[in-house]
């Protein structure tokens, strides 16, 4: 497995495959073993009150970028448990770019943290999750060619 070939295949199963990933707008930008890096642009239904992101749009551009993540070792996850420290916000028509990073992979549980950035990289949001293994996609081997390592 190498990024030519995962990439193209995470971003038609998330873009593609999952509608309200589509709706946020997330795009999966690079994805590596292990690691994995998207981004979105905050449109007017993605804020809040005061036309800033909202946290739940926020929350699911984390959320998906740890699930493609697990993908990227052969994963199927569901979320067990998500932790975020909000540091800061940004507005209608920016983007925000989230990275993520497995710390272990367990048989059952896949813990990961992320980060997200604005537009100038400042940091937005810390967060750390486990994730809960449900299943296997076989597209993705657990260990990739080591020159591809992230």
């Amino acid at each position: 497995m190498n990024r030519e070939t995962a990439l193209p295949i995470l971003k038609e199963m998330y873009e593609q495959g999952n509608p309200f990933v589509k709706l946020c707008g997330i795009v999966i930008d690079d994805a590596g073993q292990g690691m994995a890096k998207s981004h979105m642009t905050v449109t007017e239904p993605l804020t809040n009150l005061v036309q800033r992101l909202h946290g739940g749009a926020l929350a699911t551009l984390i959320d998906n970028i740890f699930g493609v993540t697990c993908r990227t070792i052969g994963a199927e996850v569901v979320t067990q448990s998500i932790t975020t420290n909000l540091i800061r916000n940004t507005e209608i028509g920016k983007s925000v770019y989230a990275e993520a990073h497995i710390h272990h992979a367990g048989r059952t549980t896949i813990v990961l943290e992320a980060d997200v950035f604005t537009e100038e990289r400042k940091l937005m949001a810390h967060s750390i999750a486990t994730m809960f293994v449900s299943g296997t996609d076989d597209r993705f081997p657990r260990n990739w060619d080591e020159t591809e390592r992230a």
